[in-house]
């Protein structure tokens, strides 16, 4: 796959197409960070970006720069101190369910799959349901009626 990657690149850079070198540059690096490629992602990445907003394309300007985010500059720490960071990926995903969207509504607004989505909500979840979780309310009351009037007889003194 990346060998028609690298021919794709140098069939279309012979073109008159920047858009398309970009088009292609954009799914490689897409292609290579789910590969845990990083590094190399970057470099597609960056190209894209930069070529998408010189023509003006916003949409694709906007994916590349996500996906750019996502390849992170530098791996988190998981110190205590930073134990509850969230990467720009799962930000993204928890800011769209959290405005109400679908697991499958956000897979498409992110170019990611369902099954993602739902592994970064499920990890979302679990690192940070301490923070987020209001505490249980206490009852102060005996819930038992029978239990409740006997407790009251009594403190009538019958």
């Amino acid at each position: 796959m990346e060998a028609d990657f690298e021919a794709s690149l140098l069939l279309l850079s012979t073109a008159a197409a920047p858009h398309h070198v970009a088009r292609t540059q954009l799914v490689y690096g897409e292609w290579l960070r789910r590969r845990r490629r990083r590094a190399d992602a970057r470099g597609q990445l960056e190209r894209a970006l930069t070529t998408f907003s010189n023509v003006g394309a916003t949409a694709f300007a906007n994916r590349a720069g996500l996906e750019l985010a996502a390849t992170g500059a530098r791996a988190r720490q998981r110190v205590d101190h930073t134990r509850n960071d969230l990467t720009v990926q799962e930000q993204r995903v928890a800011e769209l369910a959290a405005a109400g969207a679908t697991n499958g509504e956000i897979a498409a607004a992110l170019f990611l799959s369902p099954h993602t989505v739902d592994y970064h909500l499920r990890k979302n979840t679990t690192e940070t349901w301490f923070v987020v979780a209001p505490p249980a309310p206490k009852c102060t009351c005996d819930a038992r009626p029978e239990r409740r009037e006997r407790s009251e007889r009594s403190s009538r003194g019958e």
